[in-house]
């Protein structure tokens, strides 16, 4: 008899071991939820998405303007760097520019606010990267992004008589860990 209990004994454990895998299994399915998750900010050039512009069909010691809009999509603040360059690949250097301003109006709370910065005057200068590559430095070096804030600037560049080739002027958001 003993025998035979324990053979049960074992038979019994070994369809208890069944059964608890059986259920891990089924108790340990997986669920999974995809997002997809985009930029909070959105740039544009005059209305074109992406934050670039060719400046073609120019002369030296002639002016571009253009309009700059940032915008956050966001439920939440977010802390933007803009980065501002102008680009050559034949090289640029911050004497290419005879003068640049931004003339920024934002619907920032609680009133909103606005002004005008000039490059070489307090807020606004010119930085070399490399012989191709000047960074425009303006405004906040970091600025908090409020829910639905939207900039507008407008931007305005005159270049030496002397400056030859291809521009191009690239705003982006970088999204600073602090």
């Amino acid at each position: 008899m003993n025998k035979k209990l324990m053979i049960f004994g074992i038979v019994g454990l070994f369809l208890m071991a069944l059964v608890a895998a059986g259920l891990v299994g089924y108790l340990g399915d997986k669920v999974e939820v995809n997002m997809d998750v985009e930029s909070p900010m959105v740039y544009t050039i005059d209305s074109t998405p992406g934050g670039s512009i060719e400046f073609l069909n120019m002369h030296g010691g002639e002016t571009v303007e253009f309009t700059i809009t940032a915008e956050n999509l966001a439920n939440v603040p977010t802390l933007v760097e803009a980065e501002n360059i102008l680009s050559n690949p034949d090289g640029v250097t911050c004497e290419d520019i005879q003068s640049a301003s931004v003339h920024a109006i934002s619907n920032e709370l609680p009133s909103g606010w606005e002004t005008t910065l000039t490059l070489g005057k307090p807020g606004f200068e010119c930085v070399v990267i490399n012989n191709w590559n000047v960074k425009f430095l303006y405004g906040e070096a970091i600025d908090e992004y409020g829910v639905g804030r939207l900039d507008t600037m407008d931007v305005s560049v005159t270049f030496m008589p002397n400056a030859l080739g291809t521009y191009t002027f690239t705003a982006t958001p970088l999204y600073p860990t602090v």
